[in-house]
């Protein structure tokens, strides 16, 4: 368990996290020990071969859509906390076609 969701338990303010959660968030965590930030590419699989790149997808579209029950306030926390990246189109500051964004 990590430093935040301790203190959320220590708090009596944690419920468990869904085990897609737990299973997504852990191999998150490895990605970025390896890879040394959380842009995972849309195709990578893991050692073991869980699809990181597709859940990473799917996370991304739950909050665009504000879905509030698959994608918690409280799990938004702590992907933003691990420096999850929200809009794999504006990472850099630019389209998905490489171009400079100018329309910010």
């Amino acid at each position: 368990m990590n430093k935040f969701r301790e203190r959320l338990a220590e708090l009596g303010l944690m419920n468990s996290w869904p085990a897609w959660f737990d299973e997504f968030h852990s191999h998150l965590q490895t990605y970025k020990a390896e890879h040394g930030d959380c842009d995972v590419p849309h195709n990578y699989k893991c050692e073991d071969g869980y699809r990181l790149g597709y859940q990473v997808r799917c996370v991304r579209m739950s909050r665009k859509r504000g879905d509030t029950v698959r994608v918690t306030p409280e799990m938004i926390a702590e992907l933003d906390a691990l420096g999850f990246i929200w809009d794999a189109s504006d990472r850099w500051g630019t389209n998905r076609k490489g171009e400079k964004d100018t329309t910010s």
